[in-house]
């Protein structure tokens, strides 16, 4: 009798406490001691490059501090005490700056864009020695599903995937891994997707997705288990898993009395 009471006890072990590693551990499949990896070609990496419709912000500055305040006399303080100018780039890929005009900026990327303003105000000879710099003032991508979801701007010039998560705190427990969708919006006003699995090296390395676009649309989808618990069957198959728990502990305690009493 005893024997069947162990043999019932394990299967009920097994039931209880059946998880699978692979569903929830990103690139699981590289070796855990392995340290040499092979070398995997990546999609080409590039900086963002600025879109109509991005919101930036340049400050210039230059020995002569008077004459700097007049490129950023529309700027405001931030929170670090530091003065900036938001500009927003229009449909033309443009920004109006002051004293030179509509320039454009549209398919250049942060430091692409420091350097050609500062060249063109030397050019313009309105100011010596100028320098400018250029920060993301709201350019960033959104996230929806098992995740933090909101809009999340960026904070580098280049962004993977596994940094956006990482930037969006991280997927939650019942969050599909393996199945990552990314909306990207083209420049042609069409959209694109892409499926990303993040429990896969060599994939996620070689998706167009792996490098984060302006505006992109990352949706975690939920696990099978999460789904199952908003149906009716689910709660039920989760209050079975209760009474197994219960019942497991239960044997235990069976099979440590007999034994004791041995």
């Amino acid at each position: 009798m005893s024997k069947y009471l162990s043999i019932l006890f394990l299967c009920l072990l097994l039931c209880s406490s059946c998880a699978s590693r692979k569903n929830v551990v990103y690139l699981n499949d590289i070796p855990q001691h392995d340290t040499l990896y092979a070398k995997i070609e990546s999609q080409l990496a590039h900086n963002i490059q600025f879109r109509p419709g991005d919101k930036l912000s340049i400050v210039v500055k230059s020995r002569n501090k008077e004459l700097s305040e007049m490129f950023n006399f529309a700027s405001h303080q931030t929170t670090t005490g530091r003065n900036t100018s938001n500009y927003t780039i229009d449909e033309m890929g443009e920004i109006d700056f002051p004293f030179l005009g509509k320039v454009r900026i549209a398919g250049l990327d942060r430091m692409q864009t420091e350097a050609y303003l500062k060249q063109k105000l030397i050019d313009s000879e309105l100011i010596k020695e100028p320098y400018v710099s250029v920060d993301y003032s709201n350019v960033g991508f959104y996230t929806l599903g098992e995740i933090r979801k909101g809009f999340i701007p960026f904070t580098q010039d280049r962004t993977t995937i596994l940094e956006a998560i990482s930037l969006a705190g991280d997927l939650n427990i019942n969050g599909l891994r393996k199945n990552i969708l990314v909306i990207r919006r083209n420049l042609d006003g069409s959209e694109s997707t892409y499926r990303v699995d993040l429990t896969n090296r060599e994939q996620l390395y070689q998706s167009p997705a792996y490098y984060i676009q302006q505006n992109d649309i990352l949706y975690v989808e939920p696990n099978y288990k999460q789904v199952q618990e908003t149906t009716i069957n689910g709660r039920i198959f989760s209050t079975y898993s209760v009474w197994i728990s219960l019942i497991s502990t239960t044997m235990t305690v069976i099979l440590f009395v007999r034994n004791f009493k041995r």
